[in-house]
């Protein structure tokens, strides 16, 4: 499972690197020309909502006693004790 990745900007420079000067001032461009067009837009991952489950699409099967009997059959399942 992937827990993070990189965001890369590559530019085609060829040979503006022969002077330092050169080489400073094209990144001063690139850095906010990359916050312009990827930095700006990227935000915190959010898990999606639950989906509702095809057996709770009415009212009756989402109210607090429908729940109350799930949790305990589901307890009863797994051999633990009711409160």
């Amino acid at each position: 499972m992937a827990t993070s990745f990189e965001v890369v900007f590559v530019r085609d420079l060829g040979a503006r690197f022969t002077q330092r000067k050169n080489f400073i001032a094209e990144l001063e461009q690139a850095i906010p020309e990359f916050y312009e067009r990827v930095g700006q837009h990227l935000k915190a991952w959010q898990p999606q909502a639950p989906k509702v489950k095809p057996d709770r699409n009415e009212p009756e099967n989402v109210s607090t006693e429908a729940l109350r009997e799930d949790a305990e059959a589901a307890a009863a399942d797994r051999n633990i004790p009711a409160e």
